[in-house]
């Protein structure tokens, strides 16, 4: 397998979600990200009731943000995430 999308459409609120692209390292940087993209977003605005469509990015992921850059997306928030450490018993 060289590249990999999940999205889906949340009808009820009327969005749709990019969840995961992922391409094969040794083919990055040959716009089977972009395709894999592409395809899912026309996709998620074929169903009539999506208006908007979201994702979550690692901020550290140049490579990601570049790709959904060049799409339109933009950043609307950035979140923080802390894991308290466990107590070793």
């Amino acid at each position: 397998m060289k590249g990999y999308h999940f999205c889906k459409v949340e009808t009820d609120a009327h969005s749709g979600y990019i969840d995961f692209i992922g391409v094969d390292e040794a083919i990055r940087g040959r716009g089977l990200g972009a395709i894999l993209l592409a395809a899912g977003i026309d996709w998620m605005l074929s169903f009539p009731e999506t208006d908007r469509i979201n994702l979550t990015v690692n901020a550290n992921n140049a490579s990601a943000l570049k790709l959904y850059k060049n799409f339109g997306f933009v950043t609307e928030r950035v979140l923080r995430g802390y894991r308290k450490k466990g107590i070793n018993l």
